[in-house]
C-alpha cells in the first residue's frame, strides 16, 4: 500500500521499509553515486533515518562505500587520486589527508569530474590500485557506462594502473551497457553480492578475475 500524500509529495516513511530501501537502492543505481544529503533531501527522510537503511542496504552487499570503509590506519598510508566528489568530500575529513583531486567538466548525475581536463591530470599519474565502478559488466563486453566521458575516465584510471578493482551489484553483472570502458580481462579483482548471475560470474572467474562475494 502506498504511502500517504504529504505536500503533493507521496510519504516513502510510511512505507515498509525493504520498499523503501529498494526505491533508494534504485536511484542509488540510477545515478551510480549520490550523498547522503541528496538522498535525504529527496526522499524526505531525516539524514539518520537514511543512514540507517544505506547501513542495511551495505550489510546486504547491495551499496558499497568505499572510501568510508577505509581505517584511520589506512588513512595516512594512502594516497588518493579521484575525480569523485563524494569520495573528495569524504577523504578531506581524514587526519592528515594524502589527497590529490581531478577536476575539469563537472557532470551533476554523475557528481564527478570528467573531460580532457581530467583525463590529462590522470595521464600523468600511475597508481597502484584502480577502484571503479560501472553500469554494466559481462564477459562479453566487458565494463560498460552510458555516458562516453564517464567512460573514458574509467579507461585512464583502468591503464594507470598496476591493479583494477572493480565494485558493482549484482543487478549490473550480465548487462550490456552503452559505452565500453574496458575488456573483461583488464579487472583483476570484482566485488559484488550473492545475487549475481552465477553463470556470468563463472565465466568472469575462468577469464582469471578473482571474485569476491561481499
Amino acid at each position: 500500500m502506498a504511502g500517504r500524500s504529504v505536500n503533493g509529495r507521496e510519504d516513502i516513511t510510511r512505507i515498509k521499509p525493504h520498499e523503501r530501501r529498494q526505491r533508494i537502492l534504485d536511484r542509488i543505481l540510477e545515478l551510480d553515486t549520490v550523498t547522503v544529503d541528496d538522498l535525504a533531501e529527496e526522499f524526505g527522510l531525516t539524514k539518520m533515518s537514511l543512514r540507517r537503511d544505506l547501513n542495511a542496504l551495505a550489510e546486504n552487499g547491495q551499496v558499497a562505500r568505499v572510501a568510508e570503509s577505509l581505517t584511520e590506519d589506512q588513512h595516512g598510508q594512502l594516497t588518493v587520486v579521484t575525480n569523485s566528489v563524494p569520495v573528495i568530500n569524504t577523504v578531506t575529513t581524514w587526519n592528515d589527508a594524502h589527497l590529490v583531486a581531478v577536476g575539469g567538466l563537472y557532470l551533476p548525475a554523475y557528481m564527478a569530474f570528467v573531460g580532457p581536463q581530467a583525463v590529462e591530470s590522470l595521464r600523468s599519474l600511475s597508481a597502484d590500485v584502480a577502484v571503479v565502478g560501472c553500469d554494466g559488466l559481462s564477459i562479453a563486453e566487458g565494463l560498460t557506462t552510458p555516458h562516453q566521458l564517464v567512460a573514458e575516465i574509467g579507461t585512464i584510471l583502468i591503464e594507470r594502473a598496476r591493479r583494477t578493482v572493480v565494485v558493482a551489484d549484482s543487478s549490473k553483472i550480465g548487462r550490456r551497457g552503452f559505452t565500453p570502458i574496458a575488456p573483461a580481462t583488464a579487472i583483476d579483482v570484482l566485488v559484488t553480492d550473492e545475487h549475481a548471475d552465477a553463470e556470468e560470474l563463472s565465466a568472469l572467474r575462468q577469464a582469471g578475475i578473482d571474485v569476491h562475494i561481499a
